[in-house]
């Protein structure tokens, strides 16, 4: 089991500990600035006042014009007024399609992004059936050397810089509990990135009981490790099937259980349907600390069945009760 303990607090709370005790100034905006917001606004509003005058002047002549030809017997009135609209509309519409146009060509550019990322090959295949999936495990995991660097920030090494040339080792024995400790940036969220593979090491190695995990089916892998984010993700739905996530299927003694453990139990009955309640779009309806809880609740359901549990400050949202 690795454990990341936080050495600072969060940066909401020192935020507002700086904005506390020392305020910033608001200085006033200097008067060119506000004279040009007027005439920026004065220019706008004339614009604005100026094309709809052309509009109604237009529609003025289109009045005219069609009463004298309909006073001469050119034109009949039925007729008149169906060719007057059909420009009027047909008028807005090539209007409405300048305006689309440039989200039209937003939304391109949006697609050919995400088409981009479909087509480039992925390194690391959480769906691929290739890989060992081996029947016992005993979960002793070693770092080996290992050199890496975010592919955003290729020039920053988080293991192997100048300071640490052997890279970054680590060996955890079976059934054994280690708390990684240190500064922001540090590199403990990147340990526990590298052995779910969300990312590849430059160099180095990591094995589970010598093996390494290169070597190990990825989606079979990500199933065998319970792993609990700074900031947990909750699906739309109940209160009771987040829960559940950890172990389908599970009985409702086993999903009280599991929120006993994580101290949740009691503000979940705080809702009014209980287990039931809907945790809302994005989990909305639940504060930090108890999308943290409930998140917690999938890694205990699941705990019987894994070999391997990653906290990552698990508890930073969470008041010492």
């Amino acid at each position: 089991m690795l454990l990341e303990r936080p050495t600072f607090p969060p940066v909401e709370f020192l935020r507002a500990y700086v904005l506390y005790f020392f305020p910033p100034p608001c200085p006033s905006p200097p008067q060119s600035s506000l004279d040009a917001r007027k005439r920026r606004g004065l220019i706008a509003g004339a614009a604005f006042g100026y094309s709809q005058a052309i509009i109604f002047w237009v529609f003025a002549l289109l009045f005219y014009v069609g009463a004298v030809l309909v006073d001469d017997g050119t034109v009949e009135y039925k007729n008149f007024f169906t060719a007057m609209f059909a420009v009027i509309f047909g008028a807005f519409g090539v209007g409405q399609i300048s305006s689309d146009a440039k989200d039209a060509g937003e939304g391109e550019q949006a697609a050919a992004k995400i088409f981009r990322l479909t087509d480039e090959p992925l390194n690391i295949d959480p769906l691929s059936e290739e890989g060992a999936r081996p029947v016992t495990t005993n979960g002793a995991v070693e770092f080996k050397n290992i050199f890496f660097a975010y592919p955003s920030r290729p020039n920053m090494q988080i293991y192997g810089s100048d300071k640490y040339p052997q890279g970054f080792c680590l060996n955890v024995a079976a059934g054994e509990t280690v708390a990684l400790v240190g500064p922001s940036g540090g590199g403990k969220s990147t340990c526990m990135g590298l052995l779910l593979r969300f990312y590849e090491a430059s160099k180095g190695s990591v094995t589970i009981d010598g093996r390494d995990i290169k070597e190990v089916n990825v989606k079979w892998l990500r199933t065998q490790i319970g792993y609990v984010g700074q900031e947990p993700v909750l699906f739309q739905g109940t209160i009771r099937e987040n829960i559940a996530k950890g172990e389908p299927g599970a009985s409702d003694e086993r999903i009280q259980e599991a929120a006993k453990a994580a101290n949740a139990h009691d503000f979940i009955m705080d809702f009014q349907e209980g287990y039931e309640a809907d945790v809302g779009e994005k989990s909305a309806l639940l504060s930090g600390g108890q999308k943290q809880e409930l998140g917690t609740h999938d890694e205990l359901l699941a705990l019987k069945g894994l070999y391997a549990t990653l906290w990552n400050q698990q508890t930073s949202k969470l008041t010492g009760e």
